[in-house]
């Protein structure tokens, strides 16, 4: 997969991420529940890293399809063997990216338990952002 690639595949997680968490007021506390047994579960899986990085795609699309259209679900599923061929790459190109993802999806949950907009899409940016350095370093 080649930089630009890596670049675009971000970029339309970024938009569509970022839409999903503008109804976060909707968001039940059932579905922020859900995403934090998910990192609960990656920390579990912390030394599998295509185990880690399924549970990462899993909480990713959790959060897009809590939204509620169906049709950016769809899309954003379309991406999910790319998102799995990134994330592994990721999580073991540099060391500590695991414990770096967990604190980011926890940055995620932290900021949808609070209802903080501006929070959410801070912590999407931020871990979008160090997914991309990892990966191609800037």
């Amino acid at each position: 997969m080649s930089d630009a690639d890596v670049r675009a595949i971000l970029q339309a997680r970024s938009v569509v991420e970022k839409w999903a968490v503008l109804g976060l007021d909707d968001m039940d506390e059932g579905q922020i529940d859900a995403l934090q047994g998910l990192i609960d579960q990656q920390r579990d899986a912390h030394d599998d890293p295509a185990r880690f990085i399924e549970l990462d795609t899993e909480f990713h699309t959790l959060m897009v399809r809590a939204a509620g259209n169906p049709i950016l679900a769809d899309f954003y599923s379309s991406l999910r063997q790319r998102q799995l061929r990134i994330g592994v790459l990721a999580v073991t190109k540099g060391s500590g990216r695991a414990d770096q993802v967990l604190t980011e999806h926890q940055s995620i949950v932290d900021a949808l338990r609070a209802r903080s907009l501006e929070s959410a899409h801070e912590a999407i940016n931020s871990h979008l952002n160090s997914t991309r350095v990892a990966i191609i370093g800037f």
